[in-house]
């Protein structure tokens, strides 16, 4: 079909028929992970180890922040000011993924 190397270039909201978050959707992914996994306690004692002791507050600043700014979070996390989230969101980010691979229709046409 193609005579040469050929890359194809796709949108953000390209892989949401998968199951992955729009960058709108990513932030309420994140919310919830934070809400879920941190502000409930959930897995705090592995949160503070690998984000210090003041974990709970860093997250509710996060979320304060990233909700307030209305950016998706990899522009977000970019911005000065922001930089210090920059482990934390990461991580948030990864987490959100995995979980829509978990929920991934990627394979179901086979």
């Amino acid at each position: 079909m193609f005579g040469s190397n050929t890359v194809f270039v796709l949108g953000a909201g390209t892989s949401r028929e998968y199951g992955f978050p729009t960058a709108r959707e990513m932030v309420d992914a994140i919310v919830t992970i934070v809400q879920d996994d941190i502000t409930s306690g959930k897995h705090l004692q592995k949160f503070k180890e690998l984000f210090g002791p003041d974990i709970q507050q860093t997250a509710d600043e996060f979320v304060t922040h990233l909700r307030s700014q209305g950016l998706p979070i990899d522009l977000w996390l970019e911005q000065k000011g922001n930089q210090q989230y920059g482990p934390l969101g990461k991580y948030l980010i990864a987490k959100a993924l995995m979980r829509g691979e978990e929920e991934s229709n990627l394979l179901s046409f086979v």
